[in-house]
């Protein structure tokens, strides 16, 4: 059923909303997939406060353009989903690359990371980096590690010396 003019306006609105409170954003190929493995996709993604909205090229490239955001709207079929992220910038791409292991159908064709345009490649390239949260931890590691070596090593002496003397004593 064709959208009225007054619905298309207030679906070109809402796609505004979303475009301005989003961190990031990945353009995804859901066809062929079922009605219950999308929802399954859209549960995953509310827990990560993502949103997956599906929409209508030429709606989205309304909305694009009134927020000035370029949109290459040729690489697209004419009806794809939106996944807007807000709290984690890499979020979704994360959850759509693990979602893709067992949707085979499911396909990120590009997307934002804030107003910088990512292709399908960089999107994926993305999703594989590791959280934010293993980063720190990985990078605590690195700056405690010298630390530890050097009191291990200063230990070290200690630790001779206590058994040395105790090597003594049970003489």
């Amino acid at each position: 059923m064709p959208l009225t003019r007054q619905r298309k306006k207030e679906a070109v609105q809402e796609l505004e909303q979303l475009i301005d409170s989003q961190k990031s954003m990945v353009f995804v190929n859901y066809r062929g997939l079922k009605a219950q493995e999308v929802f399954g996709l859209r549960q995953k993604l509310d827990e990560k406060q993502a949103k997956f909205k599906v929409v209508k090229k030429t709606l989205a490239n309304i909305a694009f353009k009134n927020k000035g955001i370029e949109f290459k709207k040729d690489q697209y079929d004419d009806q794809f989903a939106i996944v807007f992220g807000y709290e984690d910038e890499i979020a979704p791409a994360r959850i759509l690359f693990e979602s893709q292991k067992y949707l085979k159908t499911l396909e990120m064709l590009g997307g934002y990371l804030e107003k910088d345009y990512l292709d399908g490649n960089q999107v994926l390239a993305l999703a594989q980096l590791p959280s934010r949260n293993e980063l720190i931890a990985k990078l605590m590691y690195l700056l405690n590690y010298p630390m530890s070596g050097l009191v291990n090593v200063l230990s070290g002496n200690i630790k001779g010396l206590v058994y040395a003397i105790n090597a003594i004593s049970k003489k």
